[in-house]
């Protein structure tokens, strides 16, 4: 019955977008993730207090800058009182703890290897069964179409996004299908190259930058990485290359905008990083969709194109540049230990796993897309569980069982 759950869980990770897009589920169900986040912080408490679970010092540490974030954050919100409202202020601090905090509670417990032990050979095939049915239904609307692209034209097709509601979630979800087949196909030694390849086109017909970057680095390293490997110098010029390539036309489109809300986001962490030196602005007060309604007094003083349109409805442009969110609203101080808090979990994800591809593109995808996106705060939780998965998956033999005393012998002194 466990693994029934777990799985049910994996799918809805996978699909929860196409869910909430075609059934009429109610307003509330869509704080799902923040409700799963406040029960995994409290049950990973009790847990830890139960069993004395020791604290390792990698841990112990990022725990520690998560605090001292969340501290310099609030000092922006009690210093400049940008954000009037106690209640945006504490959604906004769950948010943030969303990704860092849910995944070092987990992964302090080993829930990496708890939930890759559910992942079956039937649970694959019908993850495999699925990318045949969406790769199908994107070459027919390449042709006719269907209902499943957007009305817009990008290099002589629509966009594709299956049955979700934008092609972002569609990329999204084919990367995580990506490396979950790419870490089971490592794990039993099979070759999964014509799923690999359907969910590479999958990700390009979505035309989205930042999926044709990720596919292109994907070919790259998991194809002539090994070539390029001994030759380091060209190993990472070359996949900065290629990921330049891909993003050129972007880029150029960005240069030649004057007023972008993304640009405008972006000057507008700037601003605030000076202004409120050598803090930021708080919580809800900049760069996030909460920071509209919260109607943060930001606003009227950096000018963001299209905020609202005429019937006062927000627009989805304040959530398009994630490190501006925490480049304004934590500042110097904040965005230091937030670049040193990306690296320590990082580190941690890649430690004691034989096969390093599926992590590795995993966290290349959320650099990307923090460029454009709030990733770590709209799909947190999905980030936290997908990435347990793939770092159980792809963890040493032998070193499961080694883990309780590895416990004992890094433990906070």
């Amino acid at each position: 019955m466990k693994k029934f759950f777990v799985q049910l869980v994996i799918i809805f990770v996978l699909f929860n977008n196409v869910f909430f897009n075609i059934l009429p589920l109610p307003s509330f169900f869509s704080y799902w993730d923040e409700l799963l986040e406040l029960s995994i912080i409290a049950v990973s408490i009790i847990v830890l207090l139960k069993n004395k679970t020791p604290i390792k010092k990698n841990y112990f540490f990022m725990y520690l800058v998560i605090a001292v974030m969340i501290s310099i954050g609030l000092l922006g919100n009690f210093i400049f009182e940008y954000v009037s409202g106690y209640s945006h202020i504490i959604k906004d601090v769950v948010g943030f703890c969303k990704f860092p905090l849910a995944f070092i509670f987990l992964k302090n417990l080993d829930y990496d290897e708890k939930i890759s032990e559910y992942i079956t050979d039937g649970f694959m095939k019908v993850i495999r069964l699925i990318v045949i049915a969406i790769f199908f239904f994107g070459i027919i609307s390449i042709f006719k179409d269907i209902g499943m692209s957007q009305n817009e034209i990008r290099n002589g097709i629509r966009p594709y996004m299956f049955m979700f509601s934008h092609p972002t979630y569609l990329v999204l979800s084919s990367l995580f299908m990506l490396v979950l087949i790419d870490s089971y196909s490592f794990k039993k030694d099979k070759n999964q190259i014509v799923y690999e390849l359907m969910l590479i086109l999958i990700i390009l017909l979505t035309m989205r930058t930042k999926g044709v970057v990720i596919a292109a680095l994907y070919l790259f390293i998991r194809y002539f990485g090994k070539a390029f490997k001994k030759y380091k110098v060209l190993y990472y010029i070359g996949g900065a290359g290629i990921a330049l390539t891909a993003a050129l036309d972007k880029i150029l489109l960005y240069v030649s905008y004057s007023s972008s809300p993304r640009e405008a986001l972006y000057k507008g962490s700037l601003t605030l990083l000076k202004t409120c030196f050598p803090f930021g602005s708080g919580f809800a007060s900049f760069a996030s969709h909460i920071s509209a309604v919260s109607n943060s007094l930001v606003y009227d003083f950096i000018h963001i194109p299209y905020y609202w349109v005429e019937s006062g409805n927000e627009l989805s442009v304040l959530g398009d540049a994630g490190l501006a969110y925490y480049i304004g609203q934590f500042g110097i101080v904040g965005s230091v230990l937030f670049v040193m808090l990306i690296i320590n979990i990082y580190k941690i994800s890649i430690q004691k796993v034989d096969n390093k591809l599926p992590i590795n593109i995993f966290w290349l995808y959320v650099l990307v897309a923090l460029t454009t996106e709030s990733i770590l705060i709209n799909s947190g939780i999905e980030l936290v569980l997908m990435l347990l998965l793939i770092c159980g998956l792809n963890k040493k033999s032998g070193e499961i069982c080694e883990e309780s005393s590895d416990h004992q012998r890094e433990v906070l002194a």
